[in-house]
């Protein structure tokens, strides 16, 4: 995760206030939540906002943390879900053939390709799409996420759980997600959540 200076985080801050007509604090929190999330979820894909290297709750970056033991002691429970990266695929208008995964993984690994290709292979269009699912899901939130409950195992002092969602939520009949059948996304980023809450 990468984590801006708070000066930056301040600016952007800022810059922010003003494109929504606030040039206080007290005029910002008068305005209606949904409309600042909606005019959030616009800016950058809607990661506009995140952690910053403040000095005070991070004043380093969270990899060194975890490798120094400075982290909470705490138990862990983390995961990602068997479709993560599969909506990625189906919104990409380009889907992903033998040709076009191969030529994709040389220019990412280049001598390596050959080696990434043993694990994602792509030999047929279905094995292309499939690989290309994993590895979005991989690239999105697996690897780190992974390499996140290694760190706390390392040096944690604590329990540590990991998981891998698999089920798929119900969908209702005709249910879309953006152009995508709802019913075709699979266990999804964040299609746990329900169960947790038990709704």
């Amino acid at each position: 995760m990468h984590l801006g200076p708070l000066a930056a985080s301040e600016q952007a801050g800022l810059k922010f206030s003003e494109s929504q007509g606030a040039t206080s604090l007290a005029q910002l929190r008068a305005k209606p939540a949904n409309d600042l999330l909606q005019a959030a979820a616009q800016m950058n894909r809607g990661f506009a906002f995140g952690p910053n290297l403040d000095g005070y709750f991070l004043s380093t970056n969270t990899k060194t943390i975890y490798e120094q033991g400075a982290q909470s002691h705490v138990p862990l429970l983390a995961g990602w879900n068997a479709d993560e990266g599969k909506m990625f695929v189906l919104f990409n208008p380009q889907k992903p053939s033998p040709k076009s995964f191969a030529d994709q993984a040389q220019t990412r690994f280049g001598d390596e390709a050959s080696q990434f290709l043993k694990l994602y292979p792509a030999t047929t269009d279905q094995e292309a799409v499939a690989s290309a699912e994993a590895l979005a899901g991989d690239d999105f939130i697996a690897f780190s996420t992974w390499k996140w409950i290694d760190l706390q195992r390392q040096t944690g002092g604590s329990p540590v759980y990991q998981y891998h969602f698999e089920q798929v939520p119900a969908t209702k009949p005709g249910a879309m997600i953006g152009p995508v059948p709802a019913s075709a996304v699979g266990s999804k980023h964040a299609g746990e959540i329900e169960y947790v809450f038990e709704t």
